[in-house]
């Protein structure tokens, strides 16, 4: 029964590509929008990849945002695909979802945010709505417009609690960022790679504050 019972909620599910970047593909499907969720897709129903609940605010109601970057094969295939008009009008998605380590910043009042690139995806949900957290957001990346589009980094900044650390002038010592800011803020969570994730980790924990972020490359 626990083998099957999550292959019983698995549908297929209109998708509509709304960007495709040099750094991501942007896919909107029909469903709910919940803060720290994750939803596993397929194109064929035999190869799944795992991907953060996010909003660009562009997609409309009743339906939620995967913002995937071409990190690997099968991201690169998805993107170039929807560049050339072949990416699959529906894919198969698991209806069952789980929470990925983003949902703990509800237990805060004031959290700092640290993404790195396509690691604003996880991020986008309190950006975009109305989270019950104060927070501010460092996200670091090289030429955010291209990489990400104009559209989506000119909504990002709209609310007024993210900072752009453009990395084209030069790798910044995020950690070091961290350690300044840190003290402002009940929590931090970091959504980059081992190497960001660990200078956040070094700052944090100098400090005595709580931090959270991926086990693995995001």
């Amino acid at each position: 029964m626990l083998v099957a019972h999550p292959w019983l909620g698995v549908r297929r599910r209109r998708a509509e590509y709304l960007a495709v970047t040099s750094e991501v593909v942007v896919v909107a499907l029909p469903g709910r929008r919940r803060l720290g969720e994750f939803v596993r897709i397929s194109r064929d129903g035999r190869e799944w990849h795992s991907f953060a609940v996010a909003t660009t605010g562009v997609e409309g109601t009743g339906r939620y945002c995967l913002v995937i970057r071409r990190a690997g094969d099968w991201t690169q295939r998805l993107a170039s695909d929807a560049q050339h008009g072949r990416a699959p009008a529906r894919m198969w998605v698991r209806r069952m979802r789980g929470y990925g380590f983003m949902y703990h910043a509800l237990a805060y009042r004031r959290v700092l945010m640290v993404a790195t690139g396509a690691g604003i995806g996880p991020v986008l949900p309190y950006l975009m709505g109305m989270p019950p957290v104060t927070f501010e957001c460092l996200w670091i990346g090289r030429s955010h417009r291209a990489a990400m589009g104009t559209d989506l980094v000119d909504r990002v900044l709209a609310g007024g609690s993210v900072t752009l650390i453009d990395t084209s002038q030069g790798r910044p010592d995020v950690g070091a960022y961290v350690a300044d800011m840190a003290h402002r803020f009940e929590a931090v969570f970091v959504v980059s790679n081992d190497a960001v994730r660990d200078s956040v980790a070094r700052a944090c924990e100098a400090s005595g504050i709580p931090w959270y972020g991926p086990t693995f490359d995001s």
